[in-house]
């Protein structure tokens, strides 16, 4: 949530030195669908849904705006946005946030690197690639909000943001890692900075509602500190 915050607000002081024609300056946000994993059948994905929830979701004035993607938790889902990227960037995202389901989170869980790890088998993503690559975000600008406070939501529904230097080896790590690998090699950005891209779990709907976590994601420009 913090992470997302810092995006809106770069990418926004970013678009106001921008030629007026040039329209909204656009962050993608991805989650997955449904999926079974180690014998657990998730039938409801939150990170799909509040991506869903967050299309076409715009603040200050509509200069920075929100494209929510959906992806399948499977080898081609994992490729769709390091193939949109290699192709130039068409929509042209200046921030990427890909969310996840973390079963056992009791809160946000920021994601600070990715592993070069297949799922599908476990071998190397990118052949002779960095065996870890860390978020493009300036972690040393994070600060933890008062989520609740802000949101108005009671504390239980909130949950509380935690870091991971373990994505995991299944499709979350693989999209983090591939969107990282592309957005080093392929996609410099403007003033010789990296595509910002970081990676959020959410936890079960039944730990934080599907309002709530969509209700904290759309205020997250309040939350800058």
């Amino acid at each position: 949530a913090v992470i997302l915050a810092l995006l809106l607000t770069a990418v926004a002081t970013a678009s106001s030195h921008s030629q007026p024609d040039r329209g909204p300056t656009k962050i993608l946000v991805t989650g997955f669908g449904p999926f079974s994993h180690h014998g657990s059948n998730f039938t409801r994905n939150p990170s799909g849904e509040v991506a869903l929830a967050l299309d076409g979701w715009c603040h200050d004035g509509g200069s920075v705006c929100i494209d929510g993607l959906k992806i399948n938790v499977s080898d081609a889902g994992v490729q769709v946005v390091q193939n949109a990227l290699l192709r130039g960037n068409p929509f042209r995202w200046e921030g990427i946030v890909h969310l996840g389901l973390e079963s056992t989170t009791k809160g946000l869980k920021v994601e600070v690197a990715a592993l070069n790890n297949r799922a599908r088998d476990n071998t190397t993503i990118v052949h002779d690639g960095a065996a870890i690559l860390p978020t493009t975000i300036d972690l040393g600008r994070l600060t933890v909000p008062a989520l609740a406070g802000s949101s108005g939501w009671p504390a239980s529904q909130v949950g509380t943001e935690m870091w991971s230097r373990d994505a995991g080896h299944f499709y979350c790590n693989e999209v983090f890692y591939r969107t990282l690998n592309v957005a080093r090699k392929a996609m410099p950005n403007s003033g010789n900075r990296l595509l910002p891209v970081v990676f959020v779990h959410l936890p079960l709907a039944s730990v934080m509602s599907i309002d709530a976590m969509a209700d904290l994601v759309s205020r997250l420009p309040d939350w800058v500190v």
